[in-house]
């Protein structure tokens, strides 16, 4: 099947928060069915290997990554999940980075509370702000183990705190937690002023655990978009328009994640309020492998207007002020089988002679830009 998608032209968005925006915002979708089918990235997205592992080696890379350890966090009124992080949850073995739990023979005080089972935590040396970030991982099986893969920052000076989560395996109350998915934004919770949050809960028809399953989050300036197995499965939008945002199932949110702070990537394993001593802990949270990516800006004034379409042309999927694929004296076939993306900051012309061989999609994306998404200006470091 042929499938032609074009995004033309650029959102708008106003920069300043609505007023009336909830503090909190509960969105859910209807069932999907998890998508085990596996689809290429679509083109224009360059590895950028500071915030990339394959844990070849042993042990844990220090340059990019720190485990923290008898870090505990819980809600002592609700339970809904507790962790004690420890170093000797942490392991690379098998080419992998594995975190596990584990009951304990004495307990420990967490705000206010004892517990007797400790978790992992494992967060980037430095920061990360806009890009494509997957992770290729398994998530256990058993319900008392909540694997989590998020984004946080905070910023004393300008009173700020963001938070992006890619996924949690979380358990609110008794249900088929392995087939529901949360997916949360956050922009400044207390003591920070302006607090909002969106959740998202993603409930899916078959089971998401116990296979390797690559997780994904494309971060733009003022929108994200949530892949799995390189499908996409939610995005998010900012909007000061109540009747865009007040849909719960619509892709609008007023959560201000405009312009989000950098964050370290994130990687914790805890444990939840279905734990007991005949819990299944032996498997843990395994990841096989961390790549981030990057655009590339042409600076160009001019517009960009390739005499073919071919995918090794120079320059074909970074990003332009203008495009235009097409017109007299110019060819632009799309070839057949493959997922393209051309990337522009201004416009996009799809001109004469235009075409999409089968089995293809191409997607024309216009997009608000910062210099943080692009390769060519990210330092590595």
């Amino acid at each position: 099947m042929r499938s032609l998608l074009f995004i033309l032209g650029i959102f708008f968005f106003l920069i300043l928060k609505a007023q009336d925006c909830p503090e909190f915002f509960q969105k859910d979708s209807p069932p999907i069915n998890f998508p085990t089918n596996l689809k290429a990235r679509t083109s224009g997205w360059e590895q950028f290997d500071a915030f990339s592992d394959d844990f070849l080696g042993y042990p844990l890379n220090q340059s990019k990554w720190t485990v923290k350890n008898n870090y505990c966090s819980a809600n002592p009124t609700e339970v809904v999940s507790f962790a004690s992080s420890s170093v000797d949850n942490v392991i690379v073995e098998q080419e992998r980075l594995k975190l596990k739990a584990k009951h304990l023979s004495q307990s420990y005080l967490c705000e206010g509370r004892n517990y007797n089972y400790s978790g992992a935590y494992v967060g980037t040396v430095n920061k990360f702000q806009y890009g494509y970030i997957e992770v290729k991982c398994s998530l256990p099986t058993d319900l008392a183990l909540n694997p989590c893969f998020w984004l946080y920052s905070y910023n004393n000076e300008i009173s700020q705190y963001d938070e992006i989560d890619v996924f949690e395996k979380y358990i609110l109350s008794p249900g088929p937690s392995n087939i529901q998915m949360m997916q949360n934004f956050y922009h400044n919770l207390p003591p920070y002023s302006g607090t909002s949050k969106l959740s998202w809960n993603i409930d899916f028809t078959q089971p998401i655990s116990g296979s390797e399953t690559i997780y994904a989050i494309e971060w733009l300036p003022e929108e994200l978009h949530y892949y799995i197995n390189g499908n996409l499965i939610t995005s998010v939008r900012y909007s000061t328009a109540p009747s865009m945002y007040n849909s719960l199932e619509s892709p609008w949110t007023c959560t201000d994640f405009i312009y989000a702070i950098p964050q370290w990537i994130q990687f914790t394993f805890a444990v939840n309020w279905t734990v007991n001593q005949n819990s299944n802990l032996s498997v843990g949270f395994e990841i096989d492998y961390i790549k981030s990516f990057k655009l590339r800006e042409d600076n160009s004034i001019l517009e960009f207007w390739p005499s073919y379409f071919s995918m090794n042309y120079p320059g074909m999927f970074s990003v332009h002020k203008s495009i235009r694929l097409g017109g007299n004296g110019h060819t632009a076939i799309i070839p057949p089988f493959q997922n393209i993306t051309v990337w522009a900051k201004d416009s996009i012309i799809l001109d004469k002679g235009f075409t999409v061989e089968g089995n293809t999609e191409f997607t024309a994306r216009t997009i608000k830009t910062q210099p943080a998404l692009f390769i060519n200006s990210s330092l590595e470091n």
